[in-house]
């Protein structure tokens, strides 16, 4: 059915629910399961609006999955800056600069009191209800998120409302991240509506500044997360100016702490892609080194864990294993994607096939990170290729130990050999150069000299 191509986009679909009744049924059906299972809407009436319409829709409606919501509030902070340029257009009499930033105000003005009116009446909560009401009905349990904003995926309605601010000053108007207001807001109403939630989500954007300290460590109501067991916990590692994300620990800590004692799956994610810079010692922490395992919540964290997949993320060995140990008794799935471990990864897989009964296990492009003092401080840089040649994966307990082992065994095997191969090539030019030498000199001692060619 070409309905079924991967390559058609929303505006193809679209297209062909409009060409005649045969394909609009079906180019619907697809559009709804393939962009509407999981709306992502922002705290504007017009956007959650659209919420509640494609939850009433016959076709979309069973089709949704998740509710996502920006937690990135607009910060009236940005109306000073916008002020500023509204100051210096003026004063510099430029025109176009003097109504670019009067546009931006008015924009951003309205979009600040619109969000604070619809939090502080309830309207906002209402219509979340409403959604999750249409969704309860249907009686399946559904996933909720609160979710960073990303360029590359933005909310239902952002380019109508936000249209008038210019794109290079979009960051200034996006604020501080709303972790647990916009997560708790999602799971009051959830449960208003009577609709099960199984899994959360949240992300974390980076504003660019140390806000940690900022961070609100409110609590939720355990009740709200009855019978949630997935948490997902993702990250923006550093922004387009090379700062690093100094909210992602805080948040991480503050939403462990509400977690149910039997929570079965817990995800921890960044979009980190390094490729053998240096990097400092308080973007090691800012990316998770010791955010997992703070003394604060180490009695708190979950400690029922079947399944545990950490990706992207700089960690230490003993902290790992630290933590990996008190899931012991219950993990079943490990995955350990792009993990940059400060320590050695064949003690981490031995210890893993000696003291785990795991069902699967994945490591993929496990990278090693090596200290290196520099300037009375300690730089942390990776390597650039994979510590193992191959990415490891097993499934089953009775397979876990020997094929955990033999995998060590050929990576020690394969690195050996590729040291020798490197010594040799090392000493390779060496030989070669002194070759050409010597045989010059025997061709040299072997020529007859010029009067023996004459008597010749």
């Amino acid at each position: 059915m070409i309905c079924d191509d991967k390559e058609l986009s929303a505006n193809d679909l679209a297209a062909m629910r409009l060409t005649n009744k045969g394909l609009q049924a079906v180019a619907t059906k697809i559009f709804g399961q393939r962009y509407l299972q999981d709306p992502f809407v922002m705290i504007l009436e017009d956007s959650l609006k659209t919420l509640v319409e494609i939850c009433k829709h016959p076709v979309f409606g069973p089709r949704v999955r998740k509710i996502q919501l920006l937690n990135n509030l607009f910060d009236p902070q940005a109306l000073g800056i916008f002020a500023q340029k509204f100051h210096g257009a003026h004063f510099n009499g430029d025109r176009t600069k003097l109504l670019s930033a009067k546009r931006q105000i008015q924009c951003l003005a309205d979009l600040v009191a619109e969000q604070f009116v619809l939090m502080k009446s309830g309207a906002a909560f209402e219509l979340l209800k409403r959604a999750f009401q249409i969704l309860g009905a249907q009686g399946k349990p559904v996933a909720i998120a609160s979710q960073m904003f990303k360029p590359s995926n933005l909310p239902i309605g952002w380019s109508k409302t936000i249209g008038r601010v210019d794109d290079d000053q979009v960051h200034w108007v996006v604020g501080m991240p709303e972790v647990l207001s916009t997560l708790e807001m999602l799971l009051k109403a959830a449960q208003a509506g009577a609709c099960a939630v199984l899994k959360l989500e949240a992300g974390v954007y980076c504003v660019g500044l140390d806000r940690s300290g900022l961070v609100s460590h409110r609590s939720i109501n355990a009740s709200l997360l009855l019978g949630v067991q997935e948490f997902d916990f993702q990250f923006e590692w550093r922004n387009q100016h090379e700062i690093h994300n100094s909210l992602a620990y805080s948040h991480l800590l503050s939403l462990l702490r509400i977690m149910p004692k039997d929570l079965k799956t817990l995800t921890v994610r960044s979009d980190a892609v390094i490729t053998g810079h240096h990097v400092e010692p308080h973007s090691i922490r800012y990316s998770l080194v010791d955010g997992l395992y703070h003394e604060d919540f180490t009695t708190e964290q979950p400690c029922a864990l079947e399944t545990l997949h950490l990706s992207k993320l700089f960690l230490k060995k003993h902290n790992l294993l630290e933590f990996l140990d008190r899931q012991r008794n219950s993990l079943k799935k490990l995955v350990l994607s792009e993990v940059y471990l400060h320590g050695e990864w064949d003690d981490v897989l031995s210890h893993i096939a000696r003291a785990f009964s795991l069902e699967q296990f994945d490591l993929r492009k496990a990278q090693k990170v090596v200290v290196t003092p520099r300037h009375h401080s300690q730089i942390f840089s990776t390597n650039n290729v994979p510590w193992y040649t191959e990415n490891c994966e097993v499934r089953g307990k009775d397979n876990m130990r020997q094929d955990l082992t033999m995998f060590l065994e050929l990576q020690k095997t394969e690195r050996q050999a590729k040291e020798a191969e490197t010594r040799a090539q090392a000493q390779r030019p060496k030989r070669q150069a002194v070759g050409p030498l010597r045989r010059s000199k025997r061709i040299a001692e072997n020529r007859p000299s010029e009067d023996q060619h004459h008597e010749q």
